[in-house]
């Protein structure tokens, strides 16, 4: 009676395995932006959308596109540098989409 019992727990085990998400890639560096101190000095804040594309050979990379501007050339600029300096494991990802909030009284984004 008992090894009747576990056979729907094992089923139920096994499938719910099978249903999990596909592991995440792997990002090696991937560093917040941060306001210049004249954007700290002016409190500037707003949020945009900024497309990474990256060399699948190496992980840099290779170009940004702000799809949404912050609103604020300075804190799009500030993006910008940041998101140059990201990188992740070779062949696991090609583009990257991320939005990027500057809050008003905090130095550095929130992703």
């Amino acid at each position: 009676m008992k090894r009747l019992c576990l056979l729907p727990l094992l089923v139920v085990t096994a499938c719910c395995t099978i249903a999990a998400d596909p592991p995440k890639a792997k990002l090696l560096a991937a560093p917040r932006p941060v306001k210049t101190r004249e954007a700290s000095l002016r409190h500037l804040a707003g949020s945009g959308i900024f497309l990474l594309q990256l060399d699948i050979t190496n992980g840099r990379v290779t170009s940004i596109a702000i799809q949404k501007s912050t609103g604020q050339p300075l804190l799009d600029e500030c993006a910008v540098k940041a998101l140059r300096q990201w990188r992740a494991a070779p062949g696991a990802l090609r583009t990257i989409r991320l939005p990027v909030i500057f809050t008003a009284y905090d130095d550095a984004a929130k992703y």
